[in-house]
């Protein structure tokens, strides 16, 4: 049985969705929950662009050695200053 666009894109959050697409957050749940979709010729390329978006935070994830992928900004920045030799003089706020 071939997935819905609904059941396809679920596996992101709605903010995932907004930040690769550049879609408003109203947009993005309503796609997570199935109100609307996008229009049919459009769906395969946006999923196709989230999987590669994806794909990519994962290579550079791995290339910065972290041991998961980091979606906040102050996590990668924790995440670079604990990688970087000079960088570990640098003490993060608590």
């Amino acid at each position: 049985m071939k997935k819905t666009f609904k059941q396809k894109i679920s596996k992101y959050t709605a903010k995932q969705i907004a930040e690769k697409i550049g879609c408003s957050m109203p947009t993005a749940y309503d796609w997570r929950s199935g109100r609307r979709c996008p229009p049919y010729w459009m769906q395969d390329i946006l999923l196709e662009h989230m999987e590669k978006t994806t794909k990519d935070l994962q290579i550079k994830a791995k290339q910065l050695n972290i041991s998961k992928p980091t979606w906040s900004l102050r996590g990668f920045l924790m995440s670079l200053a604990t990688s970087r030799p000079i960088a570990r003089l640098w003490q993060p706020p608590s």
